[in-house]
């Protein structure tokens, strides 16, 4: 029996939540994300090419009591042609694998073609202002960026993007990860690596990445950003999300984020490194993350730390950079360039927002 996995958990953290007329779980499986979104939905459609996997997620549905969830057989969107919603979901058979042996991991289609498919479907039918999460690989070489694949997968979609990467392996480490359940059987294990190995040296492909894919259906111009999510993410990481789109939208309207009193998200945590060099410690890096938030750490800028230990909502950059140059001797200058560029950064990622917000 499959407990909960990484990727179920993670897609659960990714989801905006907010009340909603109709969601639809994509490959729904055990039902789990179905049931979730159920809370917030008026309407929930879950669907799954696996008739087994539908009868469990039946089973948990009506042990759960729930009443507002419609399952349907039929693979990818066919369930749901005509169609659309304010959210979507989905985990699919996201691993680039030459197997089928595995429903719920191996799609049996070439290469990321499962991701691809999937991440423009939901674009696809996705209602304005409607959010999609979906968990993904996707195939690169070793010296291309990393985001340049799902970029073109979102491109002229209509949708606002954000990607995250988790994680980048090269072929033999990711062949390795998904077959982990072999290892009591060393021939098995070291032959299924080398055929998985093989299958990705005649596809061309030279590194997989991991991670995931959000999108908001915009009715004007769009933007896509790449982040780093190094960390799982939390329980929180469905209202930072949201404060990212809505962080973009200001941007986009002309928002000064320097001219406004800010303030910093409650349960953030500021990292800061200190280096000891000559026989003495020198302050070093430092960083923000949100615990419990999407895992996605901000750099901070050295002189900004000394404005963000007055960030309290009360004043704006330019009122601060005089307080922190008189108390620190610091040269203003410095402090405002790197106060406005690290305020942008976090406000960017949801980790500072408007005072009063």
């Amino acid at each position: 029996m499959l407990g909960v996995g990484a990727a179920t958990r993670t897609l659960a953290s990714l989801t905006v939540r907010r009340p909603v007329d109709a969601a639809l779980d994509l490959g729904t499986g055990s039902g789990a994300q179905a049931l979730l979104a159920s809370r917030h939905a008026q309407r929930v459609v879950a669907t799954d090419i696996n008739p087994r996997a539908l009868r469990y997620a039946r089973t948990n549905v009506t042990l759960n009591g729930t009443r507002n969830v419609d399952l349907r057989e039929g693979s990818l969107f066919a369930a749901v042609e005509g169609d659309s919603f304010d959210l979507i979901v989905s985990n699919p058979p996201f691993v680039v694998s030459p197997d089928t042996s595995f429903v719920y991991r191996d799609a049996g289609s070439r290469g990321d073609t499962i991701s691809e498919t999937v991440v423009q479907g939901a674009a696809a039918h996705l209602r304005a202002g409607g959010f999609a999460t979906v968990v993904a690989s996707w195939v690169h070489t070793t010296d291309e960026d990393w985001s340049a694949r799902p970029r073109a997968w979102v491109e002229g979609r209509g949708c606002d993007a954000w990607l995250l990467r988790h994680g980048t392996d090269d072929p033999g480490t990711y062949a390795a990860r998904w077959n982990l359940g072999l290892r009591r059987d060393v021939d098995e294990f070291a032959g299924t690596i080398e055929r998985w190995r093989s299958y990705y040296v005649r596809e061309g492909i030279a590194a997989i990445t991991t991670g995931a894919i959000v999108l908001r259906r915009s009715a004007g111009a769009t933007w896509v950003r790449a982040d780093e999510m190094p960390l799982p993410p939390g329980p929180r990481a469905g209202d930072q999300i949201a404060r990212v789109f809505e962080a973009q939208d200001a941007l986009a309207s002309g928002l000064d984020v320097a001219a406004i009193p800010l303030e910093l998200v409650d349960g953030h945590r500021l990292d800061q490194r200190l280096e000891y060099v000559g026989g003495e410690y020198r302050v070093g890096g430092a960083s923000i993350v949100l615990d419990g938030g999407i895992g996605v750490a901000a750099t901070v800028a050295p002189h900004a730390v000394h404005v963000l230990f007055r960030l309290d909502g009360t004043a704006p950059l330019s009122t601060l950079v005089g307080d922190v140059a008189e108390a620190t001797g610091l040269d203003p200058a410095a402090v405002e360039a790197d106060g406005a560029a690290t305020l942008r950064r976090l406000f960017e990622l949801g980790l500072a927002v408007a005072a009063g917000h």
